[in-house]
């Protein structure tokens, strides 16, 4: 399943500034995994969400991923997955007043990241 998710990763990296998540990629992941199409953004949020704290993903790979998440879900997007989507666009900007070696997902994202999965006890890695 990791394996297919981080496709899914590349496809959203690679469709930039389209969005890499269609109905068909989507349907053809929960097929093959029996996942319900429901289940879809928590899996894939978990995924980058865990690959990014390991740093198999970098952050700017997991933001697209979850930018993309949230339009496919659209104004549905909430719990676990949203929690996750706002850790990473936390990151996306410099705040007013932030000292210049300030790097913004590294404090930001990358704290909310940690306490998410350690809070949803998806650490350490098994």
């Amino acid at each position: 399943m990791d394996e297919e998710l981080q496709q899914l990763v590349k496809a959203c990296v690679d469709a930039f500034p389209r969005n890499g998540l269609t109905d068909g990629a989507v349907d053809a992941f929960c097929l093959k995994h029996g996942a319900v199409p429901e289940d879809f953004p928590e899996l894939l949020a978990k995924h980058v969400a865990v690959e990014f704290s390991y740093g198999e993903i970098g952050y700017g790979a997991a933001a697209c991923t979850m930018d993309c998440l949230a339009v496919y879900v659209g104004i549905e997007f909430s719990g676990l997955p949203f929690e996750i989507y706002q850790a990473f666009d936390s990151g996306a900007y410099r705040r007013e007043n932030m000292p210049a070696a300030v790097i913004p997902w590294q404090q930001y994202t990358l704290p909310a990241v940690m306490e998410i999965l350690e809070r949803e006890r998806l650490l350490p890695r098994a």
